[in-house]
């Protein structure tokens, strides 16, 4: 599906104030993650190919966030709990739908094996929703190596089958397992990444605001700890990844299940 990736940007920015507007209203701190924190801190604003905008949360406050959005629903947008992460979706007429995609941090063991054990299912989770259009993009990337692939697509097309919502309870008991005494976090429903990454315990204990484009969001104030786990030293050297082309390719889907989500979730209600 072709999209004006102009048009896409505004309005997320749109999304986006609303959102901060909300969060600070109800005395909530998240992060810009991601390639919008990569943004954030090296373009002001938008990375060249980002078309859509990526926030974190701690565990407790997003709790909050979701109790907060259920109660009083920020306007015009609906909050999706369909998926490993949630995913807060606007849509206007005649404009593109966007979305944030919220990822979410919880605390992990120290015990090596425990922890371990622990990402091993979040990885096996994270599986389980990923979309089964990336498995021919996982196949390419296989080369010889069949057996991988064979049992990354034996998990994939199993989750896609499955009960999202009985799934759903099983990967919260593993997100918030095991957590240790605080000293390092985890994104445990990164599907985007693919895998878990861990940071310092306290990355995510002091927050500041930072320009983004022409609108100011909210940053942890360890971001150079945290963007050094996801994408190394260099982070500030410009370059695509394979990630990135993934996600492009399977743009499409997104934009399908998203648009279908707010139209299930808004059905009846003048907009």
């Amino acid at each position: 599906m072709e999209r004006d990736l102009a048009e896409v940007k505004k309005e997320l920015l749109v999304l986006a104030e609303k959102f901060n507007h909300f969060c600070v209203e109800n005395d909530i701190k998240y992060s810009v993650h991601g390639g919008t924190m990569l943004g954030a801190v090296r373009e002001k604003g938008f990375i060249a190919w980002d078309d859509d905008i990526d926030v974190t949360f701690l565990r407790s406050e997003y709790t909050k966030f979701e109790e907060a959005a259920k109660k009083t629903p920020i306007e015009g947008t609906v909050l999706s709990l369909t998926g490993l992460y949630p995913r807060l979706i606007m849509k206007r007429e005649d404009r593109p739908v966007v979305w944030i995609d919220i990822f979410i941090y919880d605390y992990i063991t120290e015990n090596s094996l425990l922890r371990k054990y622990k990402m091993t299912r979040l990885k096996i989770f994270n599986l389980m929703f990923r979309d089964p259009g990336t498995l021919e993009f996982t196949k390419e990337n296989s080369g010889s190596n069949k057996l991988r692939y064979s049992i990354i697509s034996a998990i994939v097309r199993y989750g896609s089958k499955a009960d999202r919502q009985k799934l759903l309870k099983k990967a919260y008991k593993v997100m918030v397992s095991f957590p240790g005494e605080k000293k390092s976090l985890c994104r445990t429903n990164d599907t985007v990444i693919g895998m878990p990454k861990l940071v310092p315990g306290d990355a995510m204990d002091r927050y500041e605001m930072i320009p983004f484009e022409d609108i100011e969001l909210m940053i942890s104030s360890d971001w150079d700890k945290i963007l050094t786990s996801s994408y190394g030293k260099d982070y500030m050297t410009p370059r695509k990844t394979t990630v990135d082309q993934q996600h492009n390719a399977f743009i499409s889907n997104e934009v399908k299940e998203a648009e279908l989500e707010f139209k299930k979730q808004t059905a009846g209600i003048k907009q």
